[in-house]
């Protein structure tokens, strides 16, 4: 998976739909256009491929060594968090954007929806005088990722020492039984028998001390109603 927070350079901008916010879904590559509240253009879009949002742009002078950053949040009510940074510099002039043009991708994201923007610092002092010590920042687009497949399964860290997150999602909402077993098929624990949401990552936690494991191979099964799947997990302590 790309380092969201490594700037990529592009030859081509997305056409865009002018608007303000843009829900994508499955591999849907609409985009929308966005300005910042002062009214310059940055053309804000955002496209899936595959399990990445890519976001495009334009603005920007290379003369003001300024900075873009990026900001994510999953949810409108959560503070924005910044996942990666873009250069004046690191630009391109295309044929079809006059001025300077971006490209950022934003991988490692999880099912659901996510919500991007951007926000233009200039030079300190400027910056500070000309927004009262405010962020400029742009409006916001979103996309949504979608399961191509039945489930999405996921353990981190694996091999655990003390404990791990089993990351699920299913899509489409159905019974889910996820169970762990010895190397001799003994059933150690349940982490979950019940409905699961779809497109919704459900996080499970298996604690090595509760459960009482020790050092060894053990396997994580997984049934719901239209599939099954086992995963190794490896216990270090």
């Amino acid at each position: 998976m790309r380092n969201p927070d490594v700037p990529k350079r592009f030859t081509e901008v997305l056409s865009g739909e002018p608007g303000g916010v843009s829900t994508l879904s499955g591999t849907d590559a609409s985009a929308v256009q966005s300005t910042n509240p002062a009214g310059k253009t940055y053309n804000l879009q955002a496209s899936r491929i595959e399990e990445e949002v890519i976001l495009t742009w334009s603005g920007g002078k290379h003369s003001a060594q300024t900075t873009f950053a990026v900001q994510h949040r999953t949810d409108p009510a959560e503070q924005w968090s910044k996942i990666g940074t873009v250069a004046t510099s690191d630009s391109v002039q295309t044929d079809e954007v006059k001025g300077p043009a971006y490209r950022f991708e934003a991988g490692g994201l999880a099912v659901g929806t996510h919500q991007f923007r951007l926000a233009h610092a200039g030079p300190q002092r400027v910056e500070s005088r000309r927004s009262g010590g405010k962020t400029k920042a742009s409006r916001v687009v979103s996309a949504t990722l979608e399961l191509d497949g039945a489930y999405r399964l996921s353990t981190y860290p694996n091999p655990v020492r003390e404990r791990a997150t089993v990351g699920l999602a299913v899509k489409e909402q159905q019974d889910v039984q996820v169970r762990l077993y010895d190397v001799l098929g003994r059933q150690i624990a349940t982490l979950h028998d019940g409905l699961l949401p779809a497109q919704e990552v459900q996080r499970l936690q298996l604690d090595v001390s509760t459960t009482g494991l020790t050092s060894g191979t053990y396997f994580l099964r997984v049934t719901g109603e239209d599939f099954a799947t086992t995963e190794q997990i490896t216990v270090v302590r």
